[in-house]
């Protein structure tokens, strides 16, 4: 990374320009910021300057979110619940990061727990299916045995 610096004489007469290399190390790295402080010749014989880096990574997206997730029945009640519950401490942009991370976490339960229910719902279903085929290699299935078989079809599309 290299900063373009230039000065003034005491004369007021600007001096050619000088370019300062900083390798990327340590705090340097990932940050979006960077201030110059320059100070006068009579602290030193020098301008002597600090170069001041500031992090504003405010980390990687809070969570992904798929239109079809919006579509399911509890989404909404647990966003409300987690923003309702929710009580954060510190400076209001940290404030907002601390509501993303209890969204997200609130989020990712749900969505793990719809998963596993709809997985669970998934295979009982295909079981009862395998069943229903079963039989009607046997026999002839009922009407309503037809009827559950076409409900177990159109729920697993």
């Amino acid at each position: 990374m290299t900063f373009q610096v230039s000065f003034l004489k005491n004369s007021g007469e600007l001096v050619n320009l000088r370019w300062i290399t900083c390798r990327l190390m340590g705090d340097l790295e990932g940050s979006s910021a960077f201030r110059i402080l320059t100070f006068s010749r009579f602290i030193s014989d020098h301008c002597p300057l600090i170069l001041i880096c500031s992090n504003k990574n405010f980390s990687p997206k809070p969570f992904r979110v798929f239109n079809s997730w919006m579509d399911r029945k509890d989404f909404d009640k647990v966003i409300r619940k987690a923003c309702n519950n929710f009580i954060g401490v510190g400076d209001p942009d940290v404030k907002l990061l601390q509501k993303f991370k209890k969204i997200r976490g609130d989020f990712k339960k749900w969505k793990n727990e719809t998963l596993v229910k709809e997985g669970e719902k998934e295979r009982n279903l295909k079981e009862e299916l395998e069943k229903l085929e079963e039989w009607a290699e046997a026999r002839e299935l009922s009407e309503e045995e037809e009827w559950i078989k076409s409900e177990c079809v159109k729920e697993l599309k």
